[in-house]
């Protein structure tokens, strides 16, 4: 893990959580053999940043308030890149298709030398090189301090669970509300949501509930149903804490190597008959169902955690 002993990462961000995905970044880059200097974003002004990072061999960015004002921050960024710092921007969401697509012109963010997101969807490959921005799928992956089995927990005790905010806040997704609710009406007592409010699992107590709950039923913001190439990182949080999850056909997700019936079950995007047959069936075989989670968090860890996600990452900025 000390193959990059020696090199200085300049990480600004959001590490005030112990969720944040910051955090998790920051100590897998440590684990890898970095010198992590952690820059919280709304706490430092640009030129604060820019002078803590003028001697790093990377500079990497993940974006939550943003960096004020926008044309000095890019000009910070150009300055360093003078001194020899590789620049790189990270994130998790999807910014193509939705409102906050209009951000790819101008943020700070999108002008780094390379932008690692999640969105390896074609036409968003092609809207990425229209602007110049130097993109690299990254797909979604979870903390490998955290991609272990948890223990069974009374209080998670339901037959389906669905994790995650309800009512949708993104528009361009009305299909989030559309299954909660079928969830909700169709299996009533037997189902519960986790998220928002007095409801948010976080932590090692979420490795509980998906280890204790029978089904998990999963959902990634899609608009249109048409993004072969992005999905959330439920996906990984879910299978690689151990949940037992069902998840929405997306053909990006098979060619990564998660397999329909090895490591998860698989549905039609709206096929809500379909979804039904599905979780009854894993609920009629708790056993097959509990092998399935075991070996699809088995698989997780061997191929999607931050430990192969940040290796990559390295190897692109600093080769």
């Amino acid at each position: 893990m000390a193959e990059y002993d020696g090199v200085t990462v300049a990480y600004c961000g959001n590490f005030r959580h112990a969720h944040c995905t910051e955090t998790h970044v920051a100590a897998t880059l440590e684990a890898l053999g970095c010198k992590v200097v952690r820059l919280q974003e709304n706490g430092l002004s640009v030129s604060d940043i820019g002078e803590r990072s003028k001697n790093a061999d990377l500079f990497l960015y993940t974006r939550t308030w943003g960096l004020h004002p926008a044309p000095v921050a890019v000009e910070m960024l150009r300055s360093i890149e003078l001194r020899g710092v590789v620049t790189a921007s990270f994130h998790l969401d999807l910014y193509v298709g939705l409102n906050r697509e209009n951000t790819l012109d101008g943020d700070p963010f999108w002008e780094t030398g390379f932008v690692f997101t999640p969105d390896g969807d074609p036409a968003s490959e092609a809207i990425f090189a229209e602007r110049g921005i130097r993109h690299v799928w990254s797909p979604p992956a979870v903390w490998q301090d955290e991609c272990v089995m948890g223990n069974v927990d009374a209080q998670f005790n339901q037959d389906v669970v669905f994790v995650g905010s309800y009512p949708y806040p993104h528009a361009e997704w009305a299909y989030r509300n559309t299954l909660v609710e079928w969830l909700r009406n169709t299996y009533g007592a037997r189902f519960q949501r986790y998220g928002g409010g007095t409801t948010v699992v976080r932590n090692m107590p979420l490795n509980d509930l998906y280890r204790t709950a029978r089904v998990v039923v999963g959902d990634s913001l899609c608009p249109g149903f048409t993004k072969r190439n992005y999905w959330s990182d439920r996906l990984t949080e879910t299978l690689g804490r151990g949940g037992a999850l069902v998840w929405p056909e997306i053909p990006g997700v098979a060619e990564q190597g998660f397999v329909d019936g090895e490591h998860l079950r698989i549905y039609q995007f709206g096929d809500f008959d379909q979804l039904h047959t599905i979780i009854d069936e894993m609920l009629a075989d708790p056993e097959g169902t509990r092998a399935m989670a075991e070996r699809g968090q088995a698989f997780v860890l061997e191929n999607h955690t931050y430990i192969q996600r940040m290796s990559a990452l390295l190897e692109t900025t600093l080769a």
